[in-house]
Formats: C-alpha cells, structure tokens, sequence
C-alpha cells in the first residue's frame, strides 16, 4: 500500500493484493437422483484461484469538522473460470475429473463516507456503498446469489482521554435480480436439467458497537 498527503487537506492511498491460489482436499458424495444415488465417498481435491484487489481512495478536509472520503474497489473475479474436481475411484457412471463452471466477472465497489467532528470529541457520520454483480446468469447458483447492492450507513461516537466508543447501523438493499436461461455448472447437473431461473432479493441490517480504553 502507499500513501500520499500533497497537500494538508489531502490525502490518496492505494493498497493492492495479489490473487492466489489453493488446493482443497476431501471427498465427494455423488447423487443423481432418481437414477443414481450412492453412498461412495471417493477421496477429491480441487484447485481455487482467489481474486487479485486493487484499492484507490482520496480523503479531503476542507477544515477540521469535515473530512469527506471516496474509494474504489476492484476485485478481478474472472479469475474464478472452471474448476475441476479430481476424485479417485468415483463409482459409475460418474467421471474421475468433473468441471464446475463459475465464470466469474470482474466487479468493483464504490463507497463515500462523511464524517462531522464536534466539540468535546463527538463525531457523526453516514455512508454510502454500491457493489456490483460478481456472477452471471448462465451459471447463477443460489449458493452465491449475487446481484448489484446498495448499502447505507449511520454512525456515532466519541473520542475521549480515556475511553473511546462508536455505534453504527447499516441497511443493505439488493434490487430484485431475474435470472433467466442459467444452467447447471456440472455436465451430471445439466443432465438432470436443474436450473436457478427465478427471482432474487437481497436485505440486510447490521448494529456494530465499539468500545476502547487508553492506558
């Protein structure tokens, strides 16, 4: 990460994170039910790749009650393509190696926050973030039901010599998402002809209390 203050009332930062990879290790249950269901568990193992994320962000003080910040989030999804799951002994008629199509996209957040300082160390502030869709249709999964999302924020607190608190409260709010002409990520889910077409809400509420002392 990096930062740089050009001038006294602002300030840019930008951090960065490399994507990585790991290798899971277990096993697999398979079922194709009606007609298939074993109770084999084949020892499996699959490799994921975990996205790179890149931030940039700008905090402006225009005195010393204000302080407005924006930053942007990239997280490189598209990373997240097939997976394959290698299993050992999978019992007919299933495949030793089974792709899983994710075929992720990139997304990016956006977020604003203001914050206003008052006498005796108190300070209010709200929030704004928009997170866009990570997952397309063609292999949605309610596992990861992703859609665009809107998130709003309030808070408040205190800095004081000895003790220190804040309380904040977030509503997050997902427009409903219609997923039309998505299939299976498995070739034995195509095969049983499984979808996840259908609509999609999202809603959230969140309370967070915090609390410090100073020795």
């Amino acid at each position: 990460g990096a930062l740089w203050q050009p001038v006294k009332q602002i300030s840019l930062g930008a951090t960065f994170r490399s994507a990585t990879a790991i290798t899971m290790s277990g096993h697999t249950e398979e079922e194709d039910w009606p007609l298939v269901k074993t109770m084999q568990e084949p020892r499996a193992q699959a490799g994921f790749a975990f996205p790179l994320v890149a931030t940039v962000g700008i905090s402006y003080r225009p005195t010393e009650k204000w302080n407005l910040e924006f930053d942007a989030d990239y997280t490189d999804w598209g990373c997240l393509g097939t997976v394959t799951i290698h299993q050992s002994k999978p019992p007919p008629p299933f495949l030793p190696n089974t792709d899983l199509a994710f075929d992720w996209q990139p997304s990016w957040m956006y977020e604003f926050g203001v914050t206003r300082y008052f006498d005796g160390g108190w300070h209010v502030s709200g929030g704004y973030v928009y997170s866009e869709n990570s997952v397309p249709n063609a292999y949605y999964t309610p596992l990861v039901a992703d859609m665009a999302r809107h998130f709003f924020s309030v808070g408040a607190g205190r800095d004081g010599k000895r003790f220190d608190f804040d309380v904040a409260g977030q509503l997050g709010y997902g427009p409903t998402h219609t997923v039309t002409g998505s299939k299976a990520p498995s070739l034995s889910g195509q095969f049983t002809g499984e979808t996840a077409d259908g609509k999609y809400h999202f809603m959230s509420y969140g309370l967070l209390v915090t609390a410090g002392m100073h020795f």
